[in-house]
């Protein structure tokens, strides 16, 4: 055999193992470690003269991609780089991948950067590399940059675009991306659809999002699965729920993701009756070993006021997780049984080998805080610290003020957030605000709403509750500046919403409603109910209704 047989049997070799390592490399890695080295020569001084040579590499590269090998996928970039290859366009797109799905985001910039060449292949590694590595406004800056620069953009550009503007809000953009989708018929594409729902329902516009789900062509699990889980994360439970009966009606297996989501949804509409039925299910569909959809359903019976059916839930679980555990801590908080969830606590401690973590401290607060359990409370966050070396997070801070504000030590709970070594979110100054307006301490809820309105000048209710406390001051002229301010700044007070189960439907109303066909006989029965109230002894405290309430503020 000649030299030049070989050489031609080698390269044959070598390329047919390149191609079965990219289909399949999890198999075949090991044989690729070995084969590497022993024709190292062929490698570098052979097919380096040849164009044999960008083929292997650009398959060496597209399958480090695959098997996030970073340290081989530079070697190829650093050997180009050496010999100064330029590589093409394809080898430097496979090098840009390779980074973007990483994560390398300075590597891929500093790549893409120096590229003479780019189609959209190469702006669409790009962009998703930054969207995806907490850079989404930078990668919507680069999508703007490919149009005005006359790149045609594909459906994988699309997507990446609108996950940036799902992180980030931008709605606006994600509108316009819709309409390009549309013109484009990239709609048609289930995964850009799909994402379509995700930005929607991220940007707090579930009309949308229904709308679009509604025209969707070839649903898969994962379209349901966004529209139902976005559903329940803008508040729309009930919708959820008919959304949910629709899945199973078209033939589509929910995962355990959609199940954890419809179990809140029932947590938050508190149908009892529909909790037992979502119970049977997940006997039936194999999910009750799930230990995040066990948590779900003991955290469900809790809220449909069902603690004995949440504690026989837990009790039936025999391998425990710190996940189980927190969520019945939780399921004792919401019936305000604190002492209970403290010993159950301590039982884990002592008897369990599960470490509690900053969930289970979130819990473990919030039912000592319910049960009004200050010394217990203030022990629970201590020993978060001390002894579990756990860094409290704002929603625990936020507890510790709610706890305090209840029972009046309003400066302890200022001394709290002052100390907090985190950004305080408006959540707790509303929390303390609260706590003002119940022990009337005018001082501090100023104070507190001033930094509120900062953090969040949008929200309605707080500005009610200082127009309502200078109110019952006396400062009319303040109440009157503050009722004024929200009027010309158009902010609007979202009515609450109540809902009540009744046989086999759910009413849902708001305060003095009059829209139910029987509103007549409900406030008649309300004024016999009110006469009992007085006849017991119940004085209803009248200081902080709103004095006037014709602009609906």
């Amino acid at each position: 055999m000649t030299l030049y047989m070989f050489l031609r049997i080698m390269i044959c070799l070598m390329l047919f193992c390149g191609l079965l390592w990219l289909l399949d490399m999890s198999r075949i890695i090991s044989l690729k470690r070995h084969w590497i080295s022993v024709l190292e020569w062929l490698w570098w001084e052979v097919l380096l003269r040849t164009q044999l040579c960008l083929l292997v590499l650009f398959l060496h590269v597209s399958a480090c991609a695959q098997l996030l090998d970073l340290n081989a996928g530079r070697s190829v970039h650093g050997f180009m780089i050496r010999k100064k290859l330029d590589g093409g366009l394809s080898l430097q797109n496979a090098l840009l991948n390779l980074y973007a799905k990483w994560g390398s985001v300075k590597s891929a910039a500093n790549l893409f950067s120096k590229m003479e060449e780019k189609d959209v292949i190469s702006w669409g590694s790009m962009i998703s590399c930054y969207a995806h590595n907490g850079s989404a406004s930078r990668a919507l800056e680069l999508f703007n940059e490919m149009i005005v620069r006359g790149v045609e953009p594909n459906s994988v550009v699309v997507i990446s675009s609108l996950q940036a503007c799902e992180a980030t809000g931008n709605l606006d953009l994600g509108k316009k991306l819709h309409e390009l989708a549309v013109q484009k018929g990239f709609e048609l594409d289930v995964m850009v659809a799909t994402t379509l729902l995700d930005m929607y329902m991220s940007c707090s516009s579930p009309d949308e999002a229904v709308e679009l789900f509604g025209k969707m062509i070839g649903k898969d699990a994962v379209s349901w699965s966004a529209v139902l889980c976005g559903c329940v994360q803008n508040g729309l439970a009930y919708k959820s729920m008919g959304l949910f009966r629709d899945m199973l009606c078209s033939q589509i297996q929910p995962d355990a993701i959609v199940m954890v989501k419809i179990l809140t949804a029932c947590s938050e509409l508190g149908i009892l009756q529909q909790a037992c039925c979502l119970h049977g299910y997940l006997i039936r569909g194999g999910f009750d070993n799930n230990a995040f959809v066990g948590a779900s359903l003991i955290e469900s019976y809790a809220k449909c006021s069902s603690l004995g059916d949440a504690i026989k839930v837990f009790e039936g679980i025999k391998d425990r997780d710190v996940v189980i555990w927190s969520s019945m801590f939780a399921g004792y908080g919401f019936h305000g049984r604190g002492k209970e969830s403290l010993e159950l606590f301590y039982q884990m401690v002592k008897s369990s080998t599960v470490s509690p973590n900053n969930v289970t401290f979130l819990s473990i607060l919030s039912a000592c805080s319910h049960a009004g359990l200050v010394e217990e409370a203030i022990k629970l966050f201590n020993m978060m610290v001390s002894d579990y070396k756990l860094t409290p997070e704002t929603k625990h801070y936020g507890i510790m003020v709610d706890l305090l504000g209840r029972i009046g030590e309003l400066d302890q709970a200022m001394d709290i957030i002052n100390q907090m070594p985190l950004p305080v979110c408006p959540h707790v100054w509303g929390t303390l605000l609260g706590a003002s307006r119940i022990h009337q301490n005018m001082e501090m809820a100023e104070v507190a709403a001033r930094n509120v309105f900062q953090l969040d000048p949008n929200h309605a209710g707080y500005y009610v509750l200082l127009s309502n406390m200078y109110a019952v001051d006396g400062k009319w002229d303040n109440a009157a500046n503050v009722r004024t301010f929200v009027k010309e700044r158009e902010i609007k007070k979202v009515s609450g919403q109540s809902t009540i189960e009744l046989t086999d439907k759910v009413c849902t109303f708001i305060a003095n409603d009059r829209y139910h066909p029987n509103s007549e006989q409900i406030y008649d029965l309300l004024m016999v109910l009110h006469a009992k109230m007085r006849e017991e002894g119940c004085i209803l405290d009248l200081d902080f209704l709103l004095h006037d309430t014709e602009d609906g503020f």
